[in-house]
């Protein structure tokens, strides 16, 4: 009986661990025949499935990415599936999408997962790339220009990628509203009223950026608490390097070199 017991054991183990495997396999292949590329190119000569941006949302499944090929796009896209949307170039320079309607966002995120990476994105009177309640979106080697928001994240945006992008004579490269836990790293700002801005938005890590030749560099204010800067390097900001009116953040290894370094209000 006890070594009928134990066969039974190892039968049941082995049973187990086949259901688990074909589980995995399920799972894997499943996964894989979900996702399908959708080429995206508004110019000559190359085939694509669509010759807009947005035309391509609407037809994707989550989970799907989007290759945009080289050429200049005039779009507001909005973006309500996770899905990625990359340049085939990987170059900024030579993928532009740019506001057809001025006064809305260029690229608007409603879904969580979401990925923007390889564009130039420019135009809005809004915000070049506006995250609306959003997680785990990566928005990562883009260059934003001539917008109001360069990217805005927005009610309760939290773990968020913002890596490497370039921004430029915006109103606010980068503002955070009630947002918390994001990552913005690697990031190039420059010649706008605001580099960075934080609004009560607390825990957030900003980190290896380079805010320069703007009027203020970083301002955090409201219950903007417990975020880390570290490793930034603030220069050449006309008014205020580090605008300052919350409490408990951890602000170490930055480099500055401004007319004012710091302001701390009730200073």
């Amino acid at each position: 009986n006890f070594n009928t017991g134990l066969i039974m054991m190892h039968v049941k183990e082995i049973l187990k661990n086949i259901f688990l495997l074909v589980l995995a396999l399920y799972l894997m292949t499943a996964g894989s025949a979900a996702a399908n590329v959708i080429y995206v190119n508004n110019g000559t000569g190359q085939t694509a499935n669509f010759t807009s941006i947005q035309a391509a949302v609407a037809a994707a499944n989550p989970g799907d990415e989007i290759v945009v090929k080289p050429g200049i796009y005039e779009e507001n896209i909005v973006i309500n599936k996770n899905i990625s949307i990359v340049s085939e170039s990987g170059n900024f320079s030579d993928t532009i999408v740019r506001a057809a309607v001025g006064s809305q966002d260029l690229f608007s995120i409603w879904a969580n997962g979401v990925t923007i990476n390889g564009f130039g994105i420019s135009g809005s009177e809004s915000a070049g790339i506006h995250l609306f309640g959003v997680i785990d979106c990566h928005i990562e080697n883009n260059k934003l220009f001539n917008n109001s928001f360069g990217i805005d994240l927005y009610m309760m945006s939290s773990g968020n990628k913002l890596d490497n992008n370039e921004i430029s004579d915006c109103l606010t490269g980068i503002s955070l509203g009630g947002s918390w836990q994001n990552n913005l790293s690697n990031n190039l700002i420059s010649n706008c009223s605001n580099g960075i801005s934080l609004f009560d938005s607390p825990n957030n890590i900003l980190e290896n950026n380079t805010i320069s030749e703007n009027i203020e560099g970083i301002s955090l204010t409201g219950e903007s608490n417990g975020n880390t800067l570290i490793n930034n390097t603030l220069i050449l900001n006309e008014k205020v390097g580090l605008y300052y009116e919350t409490s408990n953040n951890l602000i170490y290894n930055n480099y500055f070199n401004n007319v004012n370094n710091i302001y701390l209000q009730g200073s």
